[in-house]
Order: structure tokens, then sequence, then C-alpha cells
């Protein structure tokens, strides 16, 4: 119960203001816990960010995992982005971009490492292929996600989402399939 306070807390002050001016001081004055509270469940603003990030990417790969569908994974990874559209913002915006930019990568390499496999079944495709044709995709996924925060967030992302999909669907398996390894005669 604490740490989800504290955890909606931080967002609500991620929403108003830049990461880089949120204080301890503040967060646990807003959240009405004494520093002792929020330092038996925190080291630092850091890893509090750290924690509500990987939490966000363990959902939005486990969506993947249960659907196996990779535009549904990044439906729900950036439903986060969406609903805190501002705290999101200034993470992106502040001297903490690479934890951001890290998350969105983790959900990205391993949903789409796990689609690439899955779309090689009864292929022979070298691991090296497997991985140029999922960075080739991931790459697409996550510039087109970094392209909305750069331009303010302002385009309909799922609809963004569920076009790529119309694009890749057919065509990741084409791919793998064109550099199959040849069979042994």
């Amino acid at each position: 119960m604490t740490e989800a306070a504290i955890q909606d807390t931080f967002l609500k002050l991620l929403s108003e203001q830049p990461f880089d001016k949120i204080t301890v001081t503040q967060l646990v004055e807003e959240c009405q816990i004494t520093r002792r509270t929020f330092y038996y469940h925190y080291s630092d603003l850091f890893e509090l960010l750290d924690i509500i990030l990987r939490r966000e990417t363990d959902r939005a790969v486990a969506e993947f995992e249960a659907t196996g569908s990779w535009e549904e994974c990044m439906i729900t990874a950036s439903r986060f982005a969406r609903e805190h559209k501002r705290a999101v913002y200034h993470i992106y915006t502040s001297s903490h971009r690479l934890e951001l930019e890290r998350h969105v990568d983790r959900v990205s390499e391993e949903m789409m490492r796990s689609y690439v496999e899955r779309q090689s079944k009864g292929l022979r495709v070298s691991d090296q292929d497997k991985k140029l044709v999922c960075d080739l995709y991931r790459f697409g996924i996550t510039d087109i996600f970094y392209a909305w925060l750069e331009n303010g967030m302002k385009e309909d992302l799922e609809t963004q989402i569920h076009r790529l999909s119309l694009l890749f669907t057919g065509n990741i398996r084409a791919s793998l399939s064109r550099v199959q390894i040849p069979e042994e005669v």
C-alpha cells in the first residue's frame, strides 16, 4: 500500500514538473509519509523511477507472453505513456532519459526476439540472421515511439501501432524465409 502511494505520488509530481526538480522532501510531504518510510522502500528517486519503469516493462512483456501478439504488447507498453503523458515527457526531457530508453528498448527487444523466434519455426535461419531481422523491426518500432515523444505525443500512438502491424503482417516471416540456410544435398 505504501509503495503504491509513493509511486502514484511520484507520477503525479512528474506530471507537474521535470524529474530533475523533484526532491525526496517534496515527495514525502506530498505523500504524507516520513523520509524514513521513503528510504525503507527506496534508496533514492532513481531507484523509484527504475522500479516503476521495470513494472511497466514486465507488464508489457507478460502481455506478449500471454497473447503472442507484438501489437498487443506494444499497445500495453504505450498505455503507460498515454496515461502518464506529462510524466513520461518530463522523464524523456530530463537527464534520466536513458532510463526511459532502456525500458522501451527492453520491451521491444524481448518482444521482438520472441516473436521472430516463433516466426522462424520450421525455417533454417541462423541466429545471426534472426537477430538482424529482430533488430530491423524493433528499431522501427522504437523509433516511431521516440518520434511520437519528440513531436509532443500529439498523434494517436495506438492507431500508429495498428498501422505498423498491417505493414509488418507476414513480412517478418518473409524476411526470415529469404535468409534461410540452404539445405545440403
